[in-house]
């Protein structure tokens, strides 16, 4: 007997817990359950106990269980440094944010992210995105899931987690890209080039659930356009090639035509519901599908050109509309 490698993916966001079980395939990943609840409680004992609650009613595993910690525990910083031995380079990194944070570095924890540039005389720097949060936060969420009975095997933090689901569908490629994922509260919008992250920008709405269609496409388009114009400002560059939409309404045709009209740039869909479409048809050569189990999407006319590929808020089940506002969720475990 095979026995698959589950992995299983949670966020607690205000009032809610976004929960992605999913099993790992030699093609890619079978979908075997999702949640999006709303929780009551507030402290961390109360929101512990209903954590667990959820898992005992719904059957999730508590193994390989990886989560996020909220925007505001995370600093984030940019680095250029001359390549070095790995030993050297984490020493690097921790002497350059202890000149940066706002608090004591032995406070602090801090992973990375990094690429190489090359340098015109053949030499290399290593492009370093930090993220730093204080040991007692990422405490306070271990003891949340430990008093829920569940062991977690990673803290990721959100831009951590976009960048990985777009490097799972993407892959490593050089360019110039804009990243924007719209959830229940927030929006992030990022700007990758060649493969590291070079701005980011979260824009904190309650509401943005609650907008309309187009009152939304208005909103997003006119703070990407915002972005963009603020991230040129004093650069010679070359121009961002698209802009990767996921999160809620990404799937309209209309929203993505109003967001690219107004933010003057040409709009790419990324989500779970695109990865079980392409899952449930033909696929596309090298690119791995997201397939449910034991459900189906209503029949669409799907187009195997998966980058252009939209589907109207009609032709989806209602029962995965929730995953729409979960790519931050999957991208804690895309690529493990």
């Amino acid at each position: 007997m095979i026995f698959h490698k589950v992995l299983t993916a949670v966020e607690i966001e205000r009032g809610s817990v976004k929960i992605l079980e999913v099993e790992k395939k030699k093609n890619g990943y079978l979908l075997n359950n999702f949640l999006n609840n709303t929780i009551a409680g507030a402290e961390p004992r109360e929101i512990s106990i209903e954590l667990n609650n959820i898992f005992l009613k719904n059957k999730i595993r508590r193994k390989n269980v990886y989560t996020n910690i909220k925007d505001n525990s995370v600093w984030t910083y940019h680095l250029l440094l001359p390549e070095m031995p790995e030993n050297d380079l984490i020493k690097a990194v921790e002497y350059e944010i202890k000149k940066k944070l706002p608090f004591p570095v032995s406070s602090a924890t801090f992973d990375y992210i990094y690429t190489y540039s090359l340098n015109p005389d053949t030499s290399k720097n290593i492009k370093i995105t930090v993220f730093v949060t204080k040991k007692e936060d990422i405490d306070l969420l271990n003891a949340i899931f430990t008093n829920s009975g569940i062991k977690l095997k990673s803290i990721e933090c959100k831009t951590t987690s976009i960048f990985n689901a777009y490097l799972y569908v993407h892959g490593n490629r050089k360019g110039h890209y804009l990243l924007c994922d719209i959830n229940s509260s927030v929006a992030r919008i990022m700007i990758i080039y060649d493969n590291s992250t070079s701005f980011e920008r979260i824009l904190e709405d309650p509401a943005i659930a609650e907008h309309a269609i187009n009152k939304l496409g208005n909103i997003i388009g006119s703070e990407i356009k915002k972005t963009v114009d603020f991230y040129y400002a004093g650069k010679s560059i070359e121009p961002i090639e698209n802009i990767y939409l996921s999160g809620i309404y990404s799937y309209a045709p209309e929203f993505i035509k109003n967001v690219s009209s107004i933010a003057e740039l040409p709009v790419k869909t990324d989500g779970i519901i695109n990865l079980m479409n392409r899952g449930l048809t033909s696929g596309v050569a090298g690119k791995m599908p997201f397939i449910p189990s034991g459900k189906k999407l209503l029949n669409n006319n799907h187009n195997d050109d998966y980058d252009n590929n939209t589907l109207l808020l009609s032709e989806i089940d209602e029962q995965f509309i929730p995953l729409t506002d979960m790519w931050t969720t999957f991208g804690l475990i895309a690529n493990r």
